[in-house]
Parts: C-alpha cells; sequence; structure tokens
C-alpha cells in the first residue's frame, strides 16, 4: 500500500493545486499557467500509473505518456518563469524546444520496433513496488541532455533577469531559482542512484506550490491579461500595477517610457522613489473610497494624466489592487489651456463690456441729469409765457414749444429705458393707482397729436373696469403712450382707436385687455420680425420724415414680458395694423371707471388758459438750488399761489435758513457742489434743535429714473418730483403738503 500512495499523493495534489489556479486566482492565470498545471497532473498521473501497471505493456505505455506530459512540461514552466520574471521573448526562439521535444515522443512511442530510445524494458515487482527497468539506448543520452538543459534553462532565466533588473522581487527569485536548482538536484540524484521510487512528482508540486503563492502573493504580474485592458499596448496608454497593500507588483512598456524610474523599482516593494510619491502615493487609496480624480503631470515634455481604478475579485468582495492608467493627454490639455485663455479672455472682455456699459449707462445718466437742468428753464420760462402772454400769436408759439420739449423729454427717457434693458436693471415697481387719472392724461395727451394730424381718435373704455389696481402705473402707461403714439405717427388719415375690456378672475384679479387699431401705412410681412430690435426703424425709407428714436416697441416688448404679458400684432401692408395686450392686475378697491366721456371731450382744457388751484399767501417755502435758473421757474410757477418762497443756493446755506425761521415746506435739488441733498436732508432731520426737524421735504431733481420714487421716499424723503418740473404736478403736491 505504501508505493501505491507515494505516487498517489502527488498526483492528488497536482489535481488541488489545478482546481486552485482555477477557481481561487480568477483573473491572474492565463493559458501557459493553465497548461502548466494540467501537465504537471498529467506527468504524476503517468507515475502512478506505472507504480499499479502489472504487465510491462502497460508500464511502457504509462510511461510514454510520462514522456508527453514531461517534455512540454518542462516548455510551460520556461515560459511561466519568463512571464514572473518580466522577460518577453519571442515564439520562434521556442521553435527548437518544440522540434527537439517533438522528435524525443516519436523516438519514446517507437520503442517497441526501433531500439533507438530503449533496447529493451521489462517490468519489476519488487518490494511491493512495481517499476518499469529499461536499457537505454544511444537516444536516452541525447534526451538526458536535452531534458537537463530544459530544466536550467528556467533557472538561467531567473539569475540572468535578476541581474539585469528585469523588476524580479528578491522573494519571488529565490523561491523560483531554488525549486529549479531541487528538480534538477532530483533528477540528476535518481539517475545516479538508480532509486526505485520516482521523487519528481513531488518537485513538481512543489514548483507548482510556489508558482500558485507568488500568483496570490503578487495578485498581478501581466498587465494586458489581468485586468483584461484592450489599450495597454498601445503607444500612448501604459499601465502601472500595485496590489491591495499598495506594492509595486507590474508596469508595461508605455509606463515606463513616461516614468523612467519604474524601471528601477523591485517588485513586491512599497514605491519609496520621491519621484513617483506624489503619482502613486497615498491619493491612489482613496480610490477604493470613493472615486478620485486624475492628476496631470508634466513628463519627457508631454502632458501625462494618471488615472487610478480599484479591482476586485469576480464575486467584488475582495480587494486585489490598484490598476493605474497612464496616458498621453497632451492634445487635450493644450484643449483646454486654449479653453481657459478663451474664457479667460472672454470673462476679460465681458468685464470691459460691462465697464463699458455702466460707463454709457453713467454717461446716459449724466447727460440726461444736465440735458434735463436747462429744459426745465425753456420749459418753465414758456409756462410762464402760457400764463402770462395776452397775444394768441405768442401763447401758440409757446404751446409749440412746450410740445417739442416734451417729446424731447420722451427721447431721453427711451434712451435711459434701452440703457436699463441692456444692462438687465429694469425692474416693476406695483403700487396701487387710479386707472381714470393714467388714462386721462394717455388720453389727452393722444388725443392733442391726433387732433393736431387731423385723425379722429376713437375711444372704448368698459365702463365697469374697477377703477383702483395694483401695478407700475408709470410702466403701464408708458406701454400705452408708446402704442398710442406710434400709431398716431404712422397714420396720415383715418382712425385711430383704443379699446380696453376686462374680464374678472377668481383670485381676486381682472385680466385687462388693451387693443389699438389704426388705418395707417401698415408692415410688410418682412419687417414684423425686425418690430422689437432697438435702434431700427422699420420701412427707413417711406418713414425717414417720422420723428422718435425706433426704441418705443423695444421697450414696450420688455416690459410686458417683465409683465408675463406678450404683444400681439397684425398688420396689413398699406392698410393699417393691430396692437394687443392683456395684463393682470390686482385690484385695490371697489369703484368702476364708469362713464369717461366727460373728461375725453375736456383733453385739450388747461393746456391753453391756466386757472391757480389754490392761493395760500400765508404759506412759507424754502427751495434749495444751485441754479438760479432753477430758482426762477420755482418761483415763476408758483407765482399765482402767492406762497412766500425762500431760496438757498447751496445745501449749507439752506441749513442756516432752516436754523432760523420754520418752513411749511422744503424743495431740495440732489445734485449739488458741497453738501448735496441728501446730506442736506440729513443734517436737517438730524437737529432735533432745528425747527424744520420735522418739516415735509421734497426732492426735486433731474435725476429721474424708473425707481427714484422710491429711493428717495426710503431715505425718508415727504415726495419726489423730477425735472423739467410738471406745474400741474408741482401745484397739485403743495397743496397736498399744504
Amino acid at each position: 500500500m505504501i508505493p501505491f500512495f507515494a505516487y498517489l499523493l502527488p498526483t492528488l495534489i497536482a489535481a488541488v493545486l489545478l482546481w486552485l489556479l482555477l477557481v481561487t486566482t480568477e483573473g491572474q492565470k492565463n493559458t501557459y499557467h493553465t497548461l502548466l498545471f494540467l501537465t504537471v497532473f498529467f506527468v504524476n498521473l503517468s507515475y502512478f500509473c506505472v507504480s499499479v501497471s502489472s504487465t510491462t505493456f502497460e508500464a511502457l505505455l504509462a510511461t510514454k505518456f510520462t514522456y508527453f506530459s514531461g517534455t512540454f512540461l518542462t516548455l510551460f514552466m520556461l515560459k511561466c518563469i519568463l512571464q514572473i520574471c518580466n522577460i518577453r521573448t519571442r515564439h520562434i526562439w521556442f521553435v527548437p524546444l518544440i522540434l527537439i521535444d517533438t522528435e524525443v515522443m516519436i523516438s519514446v512511442f517507437l520503442t517497441e520496433r526501433t531500439q533507438w530510445h530503449y533496447r529493451w524494458v521489462k517490468i519489476v515487482h519488487e518490494d511491493g513496488f512495481s517499476y518499469l527497468l529499461k536499457g537505454y539506448g544511444p537516444h536516452h543520452t541525447f534526451y538526458y541532455v536535452v531534458l537537463v538543459i530544459n530544466m536550467l534553462l528556467p533557472l538561467l532565466a531567473i539569475i540572468w533577469a535578476f541581474l539585469h533588473k528585469k523588476q524580479v522581487s528578491w522573494l519571488y527569485a529565490f523561491w523560483l531559482g531554488l525549486s529549479e536548482a531541487i528538480t534538477v538536484f532530483i533528477y540528476l540524484l535518481e539517475r545516479a542512484l538508480s532509486v526505485k521510487i520516482e521523487l519528481l512528482p513531488y518537485t513538481y508540486d512543489i514548483v507548482l506550490i510556489i508558482i500558485l503563492m507568488i500568483l496570490r502573493r503578487s495578485a498581478i504580474y501581466d498587465v494586458n491579461t489581468n485586468v483584461q485592458l484592450s489599450n495597454a499596448a498601445t503607444r500612448d496608454v501604459g499601465y502601472v500595477m500595485l496590489d491591495s497593500a499598495q506594492k509595486y507588483v507590474g508596469s508595461d512598456d508605455v509606463a515606463k517610457k513616461f516614468f523612467p524610474e519604474l524601471l528601477d523599482l523591485e517588485l513586491d516593494k512599497t514605491i519609496t522613489n520621491p519621484k513617483l510619491r506624489h503619482e502613486f502615493g497615498d491619493w491612489v487609496i482613496e480610490s477604493s473610497d470613493h472615486q478620485v480624480e486624475p492628476i496631470v503631470v508634466e513628463r519627457l515634455g508631454r502632458m501625462v494624466k494618471v488615472t487610478v481604478n480599484p479591482f476586485y475579485t469576480p464575486n467584488g468582495k475582495k480587494l486585489i489592487g490598484y490598476a493605474i492608467r497612464i496616458s498621453d493627454d497632451t492634445a487635450n490639455q493644450n484643449y483646454i489651456a486654449k479653453l481657459k485663455e478663451s474664457k479667460a479672455l472672454a470673462e476679460e472682455m465681458a468685464e470691459k463690456a460691462d465697464a463699458a456699459n455702466k460707463s454709457k449707462s453713467e454717461f446716459l445718466a449724466n447727460i440726461s441729469h444736465e440735458i434735463r437742468t436747462p429744459i426745465n428753464a425753456v420749459l418753465g420760462f414758456n409756462e410762464m409765457v402760457i400764463r402770462e402772454s395776452q397775444e394768441d400769436k405768442i401763447r401758440n408759439y409757446a404751446v409749440d414749444i412746450k410740445n417739442s420739449g416734451n417729446t424731447m423729454l420722451s427721447l431721453i427717457n427711451d434712451l435711459l429705458d434701452i440703457s436699463k434693458i441692456e444692462s438687465g436693471k429694469m425692474e416693476l415697481v406695483k403700487v396701487p393707482f387710479d386707472l381714470i387719472n393714467m388714462l386721462n392724461d394717455v388720453i389727452n395727451m393722444t388725443g392733442v397729436r391726433a387732433a393736431d394730424k387731423g385723425l379722429i381718435f376713437d375711444v372704448n373704455i368698459d365702463h365697469d373696469i374697477p377703477r383702483k389696481l395694483i401695478g407700475d402705473e408709470i410702466r403701464i402707461k408708458q406701454i400705452l403712450m408708446n402704442i398710442l403714439t406710434n400709431a398716431v405717427k404712422y397714420t396720415e388719415k383715418g382712425t385711430v382707436t383704443f379699446t380696453m375690456t376686462h374680464q374678472k378672475c377668481d383670485d381676486g384679479s381682472i385680466d385687462l385687455s388693451v387693443t389699438v387699431t389704426d388705418t395707417g401705412i401698415g408692415m410688410k410681412p418682412d419687417t414684423l420680425d425686425h418690430l422689437y430690435d432697438p435702434y431700427e426703424r422699420l420701412d427707413q425709407q417711406r418713414n425717414r420724415y417720422i420723428e422718435g428714436t425706433g426704441l418705443g416697441m423695444s421697450i414696450t416688448y420688455t416690459l410686458l414680458e417683465l409683465m408675463g404679458s406678450k404683444l400681439e400684432v397684425s398688420s396689413d401692408y398699406g392698410k393699417g395694423s393691430k396692437f394687443s395686450f392683456t395684463l393682470r392686475l390686482p385690484i385695490s378697491g371697489g369703484s368702476t371707471v364708469g362713464n369717461i366721456k366727460d373728461s375725453f371731450e375736456k383733453m385739450r382744457e388747461n393746456i391753453k388758459e391756466y386757472k391757480v388751484s389754490f392761493t395760500a399767501p400765508d404759506a412759507r417755502v424754502l427751495v434749495v438750488d444751485d441754479t438760479a435758473v432753477n430758482i426762477s421757474i420755482f418761483k415763476g410757477l408758483l407765482k399765482r399761489t402767492m406762497v412766500q418762497i425762500d431760496s438757498a443756493p447751496s445745501g449749507e446755506f439752506a441749513l442756516e435758513l432752516t436754523e432760523r425761521r420754520k418752513y411749511d415746506a422744503i424743495f431740495i435739488d440732489h445734485m449739488m457742489p458741497g453738501m448735496d441733498g441728501i446730506e442736506t436732508f440729513k443734517a436737517i432731520k438730524s437737529s432735533e434743535d432745528n425747527p424744520n426737524h420735522d418739516t415735509p421735504m421734497i426732492m426735486m431733481t433731474a435725476n429721474v429714473n424708473s425707481n427714484s420714487r422710491e429711493l428717495y421716499l426710503s431715505l425718508g424723503f415727504s415726495d419726489y418730483i423730477g425735472k423739467p418740473v410738471d406745474p400741474l404736478l408741482l401745484e397739485a403736491m403743495l397743496k397736498r403738503v399744504l
């Protein structure tokens, strides 16, 4: 029984090792390893078959299979060790060995017919052992030399790889070299002593155990095979492999090209080279917890991207190691650099554009202030002419001047509004307002213009529309005026019809619908697309005599968009146009508009004949303005009210006057040298000893925009009026204050 188990045991060990290779080292084995483990199993099985043979024929047949497996075993052993030692060879180098091994097998299988390898064979049963007694022929000596050479080649390969720094671990080199040395020694010893029991099956098992330990210890040795990376052999992409303990276990030629320091690294050792710690250091470990961003380094004049990916056993439970991808990312990095340059340039240009836009806005605001000051004088003195002149001809001239001045103000307002729209600073101010007051202004102004051109201005206002609404009154009025003014401007004869209806909503608001139709020149279909383009006049040749900036419809479009509405336009070229929109506005009161016909019939009232609305000879008012003309106009506009008016050319002087005398109202200009209007206001308010501490103060300035009123009221002013000063508005404001 002992001889039986002496050969069965190495066979069983070889079978277990083959199973372990196939099952527990998934992702690390390749064809040569599988063939090596398989041939060792068959060699050991053949030895076992010889030991249990009962006839010479059976023993010789089993011996032939021993030669068949053993001959190629040495070839596969050499190939596996070359891979582990990181030695790359051409397949053609193995052709002579394969031819010689094939010749040996043929000679062995023809033993019965020739005496070339064995002269004779005979089975012997002795002391429980069965073995084949052989008479060696001349060919056996040749086979003996070839076999020894095949066994020595792996040992020589290990020594050569180690001497040539092929990154063979000291541990791997020692155990592989020792196993090969033992195999050669045992084979020679058996032949010299003619022992009855073959020990080679055990040495083969030892070699397999060592190789299996190396595979499981390093986890990786062949980049291409183990991680199955299709790009690993390209000239621009390479890989460096680390085990789960972050020890270096291999790299390919591309990686070594970009990182020559890899050539000096020892397998199965932690990377300590300071030049590689950044690329293959601690950040690699983080990839097992979460995805880490690639790093980019400069190598050999190229930009190299380093990406790390952990990989696991097939069941995903155990970390095997890290595959570090090395790729030439120069082209991409150059593209990114150009993008960054373009982005930086774009940001710089955007900053310049913003600065230019800011400068433009500031310029427009300043020029508006500067223009409004002389217009205030022109319209102010002109108003006095209208009030005081007894000559109809002179008064008619003055009315024309007033209309032209108002047109100039409209142009300035359009420029300021388009500037705010372009800078994204246009905002709505929603407050309660009286729809009748707004409609009277719109109808009166439009009616005058229509009458001057001999047009019929037809107004149809729904009587049941709520009178008190909430919205941006100034901007709604501006929308109506822009549309109606355009209709009048582009209609030479016929009718301009203004229709307003409403529909109540469940949320306490109404949908206010406005429609303006005219019998004017109309628009061509291809010009409708450019209706809202700023600075552009449609049908320029035909409309060259039409006044205006060409900004009105662009501003109207934006304002409606801000209010959640849209302007609907239809036009028949040569016959007229139709403009309509709908606004949803909350209701703030219960009364309705009713019949506004009486207001419409009086639309030209008070244009040529002025009547003072009140007199207050006991009232005293202070006006603060650094421009003497403005003070003269202020006094002239309030002349018939008989109010006592003091004036101050500066904030400092106004402060002195307010400390000496109590006033019923104080009107203050904003833009003044030295102490400006806001500083003057704060100085008076902050002094509790000043008798005008609680006096109503009104900001009167040419600094006009959509948020001016809210700005000055938020600062504490009682009211606000813009320049040029509206005479009726000024009189009504003072009456309210008194």
